[in-house]
């Protein structure tokens, strides 16, 4: 995935489909694509980060991933 906003491995997240069908998961580790070594943080921004994540099904095409903020 392109990274546009920071990523940490152990965030939760939302996988949101094209067909609107949303998809809960863990981050429990994140590949660079550049380097192909584990990274627990992946930067957005201007740092075009892109990461490979295992997820439990496959992923869409232009899916959207974002992490879950919960209410303190």
């Amino acid at each position: 995935m392109k990274v546009h906003n920071t990523l940490k491995t152990g965030d939760r997240v939302e996988i949101l489909s094209p067909d609107y069908v949303i998809m809960k998961m863990k981050l429990k580790e994140m590949i660079s694509t550049k380097t192909g070594k584990k990274v627990k943080v992946a930067h957005g921004g201007g740092s075009e980060d892109v990461v490979l994540f295992e997820a439990n099904k496959a992923v869409p095409e232009y899916s959207v991933v974002r992490r879950k903020i919960y209410n303190t």
